[in-house]
Formats: structure tokens, C-alpha cells, sequence
């Protein structure tokens, strides 16, 4: 988006009473929500698929143990919220093509389009977490 077509509004994050309303939102834990809101506020419209969030950085950010945030992603996942299109790990240093690879995690917001996907059925958000139930 050019400059002149930008809003002079300050960034956001938005949830929708959809999103709000359906039992995977209600089965997760605080934490997961509160995650879930720190994800969504690095997602700035072209990026779903490639935001960098490692567990750590999580942890830091929302005041908890690695351990209590490597459990609010999984449930995020569990639920469908997320889905990580690139796994972190330390040993990544470049991959097969010279690319440089991160150390955290990428994850994609199943309930926007994929910025990542290469055809147009792939790149339709999933929204997951609409089909989740508990069992």
C-alpha cells in the first residue's frame, strides 16, 4: 500500500465477535487468548504465514515460563487458531537455496488469507478453530 492511500489512524488489533463467539475461543485458557492477541498484533496484512514468534519471546512478553508459553501455542494449534508454517529450531542456519532461515517459529493466522501459499485455494483462510469441537 503506497503512503498516500495509508491510514493516519494508529495500528490496532481487532477481534471479531465471530471469532469470540464459537466454543474453541471459549475452551482456551487465558493465557492462550493473551497469546493469541500478541500473534495477532504482529500480523500487519501482508505477512500471515511469516510471523516470527518464538517461546521465548513469548514468554518474556506476556510474563511467563517458556513452559506455560510452549503450552498456550500448542493450544492455539490444538484449537485451530494458528498453524506454523515454519518450525524453529537452532541448528537452522541456511537452507538448500542460500536462504537464511529463522530461529523462531512462523505461524499463519488460520482465520486470514495465507500471504505465503503459492496457488488461490491455499491461500483462502481456513478458519479451523469454526470446526473444532471438543471431544
Amino acid at each position: 500500500m503506497s503512503r498516500k492511500h495509508r491510514s493516519k489512524q494508529p495500528r490496532f488489533v481487532q477481534l471479531f465477535h465471530w471469532e469470540m463467539k464459537n466454543d474453541a475461543w471459549r475452551d482456551l485458557s487465558a493465557t492462550a487468548r493473551a497469546l493469541y492477541v500478541e500473534i495477532k498484533a504482529r500480523y500487519h496484512g501482508t505477512n500471515n504465514g511469516m510471523i516470527g514468534y518464538s517461546v521465548r519471546k513469548a514468554g518474556e512478553e506476556l510474563n511467563i515460563s517458556k513452559g506455560t508459553a510452549s503450552r498456550a501455542f500448542r493450544e492455539l494449534v490444538c484449537h485451530g487458531f494458528i498453524v506454523a508454517e515454519q518450525k524453529g529450531s537452532f541448528s537452522y542456519k541456511m537452507d538448500a537455496e542460500g536462504k537464511r532461515k529463522r530461529l523462531a517459529s512462523e505461524w499463519r493466522l488460520t482465520a486470514y488469507d495465507s500471504d505465503v501459499a503459492r496457488d488461490y485455494a491455499s491461500r483462502l483462510p481456513t478458519k479451523e478453530f469454526t470446526r473444532w469441537s471438543e471431544i
